[in-house]
């Protein structure tokens, strides 16, 4: 989880993250919690959340 966390913090440059456009709203942990189980890889739930806007 801690990885998650650090990976999707608030870097207060909302014009260069970006971040919070790819999670709109949603919390990290929620959509890394299969990676955060250990039942899918970062990278998989990655490309999902960025091909299809899960």
């Amino acid at each position: 989880m801690n990885y998650v966390l650090n990976e999707w913090k608030c870097l207060h440059n909302c014009e260069l993250c970006g971040k919070c456009h790819v999670l709109k709203g949603r919390s990290e942990t929620q959509l890394y919690a299969d990676y955060i189980e250990g039942k899918r890889p970062y990278m998989e739930i990655t490309l999902e959340i960025r091909n299809t806007g899960r």
